[in-house]
């Protein structure tokens, strides 16, 4: 049976002003994508529909 176990290297404690990402996504008080990327997806979609 394995046992899990953190990393303190790899952990650090982020105060409630910082944003608190996992893999690119914002996990503060829900999940959430950040607004840039958003904006980057949107224009991606806008730059392919103008392209047809």
């Amino acid at each position: 049976m394995s046992s899990i176990s953190l990393n303190d290297r790899k952990t650090s404690v982020m105060r409630r002003a910082q944003s608190q990402r996992v893999l690119g996504v914002l996990v503060d008080d829900r999940l959430n994508v950040a607004r840039r990327d958003v904006d980057r997806l949107l224009a991606s979609f806008d730059q392919i529909d103008r392209t047809r």
